[in-house]
């Protein structure tokens, strides 16, 4: 494995805390993709998951493969940022490819689905027209749901079918949106699947009678005019039984998902773009491709019992209807909200540093003190709960009664101020850096000596960059 490069915290402190503090946030807002020279493979996906929980301020991922012709089943797990991950692969003999995306549990993804069926048992079927009448079916619905129009939806179409086999990859990804998890995933998709079905149950019956007879049995919402290429997308099965030709077994805990240009071991067919699908052949390109590659920023949709409403990830939506982060009292009344995962931890480097800085903002008589402290783990987030000084940022004052809490992003290294009272609910201060140091999952044993300013910050990048985004760390 390739060491991390690291920095003497005296050399990084050689200015003042909040000076360096406010440069290496403006290189890492500039160099959003940075190689932090890890390839580490473990042999399971719990070791894997377990290195990868060492360096949560490092955006890591898993990379799933395939290398033992004997074991084709069995498979390794690579531990690299995208960056360093798609050096490695652009490079690989076609024989050397055989990587999936590991989508892991609870984490945000887009849209995505796995489309197959066995030519033999459809032999009069033609699957790129399905297929076409699908995607076009699906993009409408998920138009509403994000709200953007068909032209701003991003389509990644691969394919990896053969003269036996129809098979398809479909992704769609909506501008600065994804969904919540790969859950949610499943059951927008299961929703669909569901309407799908009593629409070909309704086109199966108005083949088999006559249409005029049938109307008054049809659903009233049900389309006049029934598209037979969307319903030839329900396909033979071995058994005889018909069913949409999505797997549905795809929306699993820590699902493993082919990446583009690979095959299966001892298989010779690549995933790659479709006919009309423009991929790049860069890194960027690479990352379209990901599944669970999602922007810093991005709204979440949280879909739940038929309902998708919104989330913005990094707390700017206060009109949210699932959880408004403004709005967070209950999520201070209670530890068993079940609306959002969070632990109680204790970060006592950013709490001494929170409460001398509001102490200089207000000096008081009072000792201001840590209430509580939750960590955020779906926001990559720290939230205290501030006692014996309600002072607001917004009025410029203390509130009479109602409290302040200070959150602390740790994939970008500011904090601000927000609060409790009714008329400042939706008010958030303006950000400050906090020093780099005090992160609380960096190691501060991974620091090393080094001579030279102008090294310390070209290595101060490498440790803490992100890959443009919170999700992959």
């Amino acid at each position: 494995m390739s060491q991390l490069t690291t920095l003497n915290s005296a050399t990084f402190f050689g200015e003042t805390a909040e000076t360096a503090a406010r440069a290496s946030l403006r290189k890492y807002k500039r160099h959003p993709h940075h190689s932090l020279l890890i390839l580490q493979v473990f042999p399971t996906q719990n070791d894997a998951f377990a290195f990868k929980a060492l360096h949560p301020h490092l955006p890591l991922c898993v990379f799933p493969f395939e290398d033992d012709p004997k074991n084709p089943g069995r498979r390794k797990y690579l531990v690299s940022s995208i960056s360093d991950f798609w050096n490695r692969y652009r490079n690989m003999t076609r024989a050397e490819r055989h990587y999936y995306e590991l989508i892991e549990t609870g984490a945000p993804c887009h849209l995505y689905f796995d489309i197959e069926y066995t030519v033999s048992l459809n032999p009069s079927l033609d699957g790129n027209a399905a297929f076409k009448a699908f995607q076009n079916f699906v993009i409408e619905r998920f138009k509403k749901i994000c709200d953007v129009e068909y032209s701003q939806i991003r389509i990644i179409d691969l394919t990896s079918s053969t003269d036996t086999k129809f098979s398809r990859h479909l992704i769609l990804k909506a501008p600065g949106i994804a969904f919540r998890n790969n859950y949610d995933v499943g059951q927008f998709v299961s929703h669909l699947v569901s309407d799908l079905t009593v629409l070909y149950n309704q086109f199966v019956e108005l083949r088999q009678h006559n249409a005029h007879s049938c109307q008054s049995r049809l659903d009233l919402n049900a389309p006049s005019e029934i598209d037979a290429n969307l319903m030839s997308a329900f396909v033979f099965e071995k058994d005889g039984v018909v069913r949409l030709f999505v797997d549905m077994g795809v929306y699993t805990r820590s699902r493993n998902f082919r990446l583009w240009k690979s095959s299966k071991l001892l298989k010779d067919t690549e995933l790659v773009a479709s006919p009309g699908c423009d991929i790049k052949e860069d890194e960027q390109g690479f990352r379209d491709t990901l599944v669970s590659y999602v922007e810093t920023g991005s709204k979440l949709l949280i879909y739940t019992a038929n309902k998708c409403n919104r989330l913005i990830a990094n707390g700017a939506n206060e009109s949210s209807t699932v959880l408004s982060l403004a709005s967070s009292d209950i999520l201070w009344k209670s530890t068993n909200t079940g609306q959002m995962d969070y632990s109680e931890q204790s970060f006592p480097a950013l709490e001494r540093f929170l409460i001398s800085a509001i102490k200089s903002i207000n000096p008081s008589s009072k000792v201001p003190f840590i209430q509580k402290t939750m960590y955020m783990s779906e926001l990559n987030q720290v939230w205290f709960k501030i006692s014996n000084n309600r002072y607001c940022h917004n009025i410029g004052r203390e509130h009479q009664s109602n409290g302040v809490y200070y959150v602390f992003d740790l994939a970008t290294f500011v904090y601000f101020q927000r609060c409790h009272d009714p008329d400042c609910r939706h008010y958030r201060s303006k950000e400050l850096p906090y020093p780099i140091e005090l992160h609380p999952f960096i190691d501060t044993n991974v620091f090393m000596d080094d001579d030279t300013d102008s090294i310390a910050d070209d290595v101060l990048i490498q440790a803490v960059e992100s890959d443009s985004t919170q999700f992959w760390g």
